[in-house]
């Protein structure tokens, strides 16, 4: 959003309007959000990945009945003990932040308002995301949480993961059995929200060789390339086309694509990095490991990133 209203990025809207480089129905339309500002484009999404709950197999035995947030927390809180955590954590600053977007959309919340005026991550639902995931934590003592990868050593039951954790996991702990699944909404039944990331390609708008860098993001993109430039990363193409049926085998990764029909991207307002890193992040962070007012810390936030972003 910075880049955009200094005017620094080529404007790509006609490009995807000839349709003879580009065709939007190709991409996944949560990753072409992340380029659209103000109803033009701005850049072309290259790779996309989305957060799901991994769970330890040996534990969760009917993930099924996870259906919710209480379902989620009632299993936790059966099957924790003293030397088992229930959750690894939404980690801590901008992670925090990132991983917070997700919770608040699935109690039929928002970050901010959808003209983009007003900030709303401290209203009820995301009150109501902050003390569930506060009842997570306190059935995950600290000690095990931050002990070295917790989950793949088998002391934590639930994870938040995308591609590159479902990596990590296999090559660093093969005989750890885990599942994944969609992120469970806050009401059975509501839509399973999660956050997205990725990576975009952008153009400058003082490039001398508009046509020529075009022509790369074609081909990089493209139905041939993207599949195998995204697997560098852990993520998904953001060319849906490019996936074809390369993770039909790959259980972990299925789920991961169903996810992304509902995976929300942080709301494209310059400075809300900032708000995310600095006021959101912290506020968790105290939320989490004190006993702070959930409604008072989230005002405090409120008021910091309405400060960051318009006065």
């Amino acid at each position: 959003p910075a880049f955009v209203a200094d005017d620094l990025l080529y404007d790509m809207t006609d490009v995807y309007e000839s349709g003879e480089d580009f065709n939007e129905s190709d991409f996944f339309s949560a990753a072409l959000e992340t380029v659209n500002m103000n109803d033009r484009y701005y850049g072309v999404p290259l790779t996309l990945g989305t957060t799901v709950l991994l769970y330890n197999e040996a534990y969760i035995t009917n993930p099924e009945a996870i259906v919710d947030w209480n379902s989620w927390l009632n299993i936790a809180t059966d099957e924790v003990h003293s030397e088992l955590a229930a959750f690894e954590g939404i980690g801590v600053g901008g992670y925090a932040g990132w991983y917070f977007g997700g919770f608040v959309k699935s109690a039929g919340g928002s970050l901010v308002n959808d003209a983009l005026s007003e900030v709303t991550f401290h209203q009820e639902p995301g009150q109501e995301a902050a003390a569930f995931l506060r009842d997570l934590y306190d059935l995950s003592p600290s000690s095990i949480r931050n002990s070295q990868s917790p989950f793949g050593n088998g002391t934590v039951l639930f994870k938040l993961g995308g591609g590159s954790d479902i990596d990590s996991l296999r090559v660093n702990f093969p005989t750890l059995e885990f599942g994944a699944m969609l992120m469970p909404p806050q009401v059975q039944g509501d839509t399973p929200y999660s956050n997205i990331g990725g990576d975009n390609i952008v153009i400058f708008e003082s490039s001398q060789k508009k046509a020529l860098a075009t022509e790369l993001v074609k081909f990089l993109t493209s139905q041939e390339n993207a599949l195998e430039i995204a697997e560098f990363t852990g993520n998904f193409p953001a060319n849906e086309t490019a996936i074809g049926d390369a993770y039909a085998d790959d259980e972990h990764r299925l789920v991961l694509l169903e996810q992304l029909e509902h995976a929300a991207p942080r709301p494209q307002i310059d400075g809300w990095l900032r708000v995310n890193d600095v006021a959101i992040g912290p506020a968790l962070e105290q939320i989490l490991t004190s006993d702070a007012n959930v409604v008072e810390r989230l005002d405090t936030a409120h008021q910091e990133a309405e400060a960051i972003l318009w006065d």
